[in-house]
């Protein structure tokens, strides 16, 4: 019926499925060399009459199936693990079911023909995968239209692995355990099943709440949990000697105070150092070529809410940077007192250009005829005033929370090194990225990392927005579960290059141990952190060693 040999192994046994009126329509072989590995291989006829290795039922039938013909609902039934265990019992007079796949496949077996049966007795092998198998038999015989009673009858005097063959074996060294049992032992044997019997147990509680809470598999629901091992490898410790030496004083005293890692202040301090400098200068990795790297740069803090204290650490250097912004932004105040004079006497003088341009237009005499010399006169006046005429007075900025595509652009080009935008929570700017009408901000920041482009905008209603250069900084906080949603999108394919523009973006380990220090800042250390910054905000680089020809932009 079925091949002698599997793959090198000969077939040592096999057993037919039959519908319920014996009519036989597959066969499971089991092929083995000696005590070596087995392989249980089903055989079933599907729309062919020939038998074909494999299974298409869905759900598979049960072995034993014929042996419920004229077997009264008022009787027990027995279900085991296996068609050997099942066949051993059944040569004794038994009535016993078991299905097709070894004992993870319970719940893909089709068990009505058990249901209004009174009682069934599950027999488990001894070890664990027994177990889990018994425990989804009956959850599926638990939802049958009209439930059996069941119960369950456990060997534990046997070694463990251990199942009923090795019980009916005891004492019987003659029989191999595949070929039916000598008829002169069924009795003895069905006596010796029936003491058993009276140490039958119910059922477990537990597997009752498993049923009723609808889990879809016992196998899931009540095996011993295992050891949860941690997925991330640890992270290296930041080195301090990969922190800029100027600013490892204040930044290991921020770290030390705040009793978080080092890596969320340095990350923060790095950013807006090259915020600063922004497009203020180049570097050329090559000696001859014309390609040039803005120093501009990402970073994300990622970490726990509310356990590595992002937010603090991320706050220790932009106040810094606020406070440099506030000092310019007192400074615009106090030239717009002068510029305001400047606008008024300029103002002044251009009415008294134009009173005198309409005399002239007039003309003289009897044929107002006008002077050319005096027209002349009054254009040079006008040129001279226009190009004497002190530039509106701009406010520096250093950073920004929030603007649009428009307001960023003009912010650009009133301030040609380029501005920070800090989010304590990047999630926000990353969500209003995803949507529809945030797509053009999020390109126009992807260009914005570059440091060196241009943007011209021309809208009906609103005119001309143009910037001769844009560059962004960003910096913000994040959650490891809000951010691995945007590292998927990258890997699937939504592949524009934010995730790698992050280059800062840091993820330490969370502290094991934590103290409460509660002492004053370094201040002297933070006070020279802050004189770089200042240097860095006004610095001509061509002093300093960077070097500018006619066709560079740039230092």
């Amino acid at each position: 019926m079925i091949p002698e040999m599997y793959k090198g192994k000969v077939l040592k046994a096999s057993w037919i499925y039959c519908a319920k009126d014996g009519a036989p329509f597959g066969v499971v072989g089991r092929y083995q060399n000696g005590t070596d590995k087995k392989d249980i291989v089903p055989f079933f006829k599907g729309d062919s009459p020939n038998w074909q290795m494999g299974i298409d039922l869905n759900p598979r039938p049960l072995f034993g199936l014929e042996k419920l013909v004229n077997h009264s609902k008022e009787k027990a039934i027995f279900v085991v693990e296996g068609e050997k265990s099942a066949a051993a019992l059944q040569s004794i007079g038994c009535k016993v079911l078991t299905s097709l796949g070894g004992s993870k496949s319970a719940g893909k077996s089709d068990w009505t023909p058990l249901s209004g049966f009174n009682t069934v007795y599950l027999l488990p092998d001894n070890d664990e995968p027994g177990e889990y198998y018994i425990k989804d038999v009956f959850q599926a015989l638990s939802k049958l239209p009209e439930p059996p009673d069941i119960k369950v009858l456990r060997f534990p005097e046997l070694q463990k692995g251990g199942d009923i063959v090795d019980w009916l074996q005891g004492g019987n060294d003659n029989w191999d355990g595949y070929s039916p049992i000598d008829e002169s032992l069924h009795q003895a044997l069905r006596e010796k099943l029936k003491e058993k019997l009276a140490k039958i147990e119910p059922v477990p509680k537990e597997w009752n709440i498993t049923v009723l809470a609808g889990s879809e598999g016992a196998c899931f629901d009540e095996r011993k949990p295992a050891e949860i091992k941690a997925k991330n490898p640890p992270v290296p410790i930041l080195s301090e000697d990969l922190i800029p030496e100027p600013y490892r004083p204040w930044l290991a005293d921020v770290s030390d105070r705040m009793q978080t890692p080092p890596d969320f202040a340095t990350v923060s301090a790095l950013v807006i150092t090259g915020s600063i400098i922004g497009s203020g200068c180049s570097i050329k990795p090559k000696a001859k070529d014309d390609w040039e790297v803005i120093p501009n740069l990402w970073g994300a803090c990622i970490g726990r809410p509310s356990v590595v204290l992002k937010s603090p650490s991320m706050k220790e250097p932009m106040q810094l940077l606020e406070k440099i912004q506030a000092k310019y932004g007192e400074q615009f105040e106090h030239e717009q007192i002068g510029a305001e004079f400047d606008i008024l006497a300029n103002k002044a003088m251009l009415d008294d250009i134009k009173g005198s341009l309409s005399k002239v237009s007039k003309g003289k005499g009897r044929d107002n005829v006008v002077n050319s010399n005096d027209m002349a006169k009054l254009k040079d006046d006008y040129m001279a005033l226009m190009q004497d005429a002190e530039p509106e007075s701009v406010r520096r900025l250093f950073k920004t929370n929030e603007t649009s595509i428009q307001s960023m652009t003009v912010i650009q080009n009133e301030n040609l090194r380029g501005v920070l935008t800090f989010r304590d929570e990047l999630t926000g700017l990353l969500v209003k990225w995803d949507r529809d009408d945030g797509a053009d901000e999020r390109a126009y920041f992807l260009e914005g990392w570059n440091g060196d482009g241009t943007y011209t905008d021309v809208k009906i209603g609103r005119g001309l927005t143009d910037a001769k250069n844009i560059c962004i900084s960003l910096l913000g906080g994040i959650q490891p579960d809000k951010l691995k949603r945007y590292l998927y999108q990258a890997m699937k394919g939504n592949n524009d290059g934010l995730m790698q523009r992050l280059q800062l973006a840091v993820w330490p380990d969370e502290p094991k141990q934590w103290k409460n220090v509660d002492r004053f800042p370094d201040r002297e250390a933070k006070k020279k952190a802050h004189e770089i910054l200042e240097v860095l905000a006004d610095i001509d680089f061509s002093q300093y060693g960077g070097t500018q020809s006619e066709h560079d932009e740039r230092p």
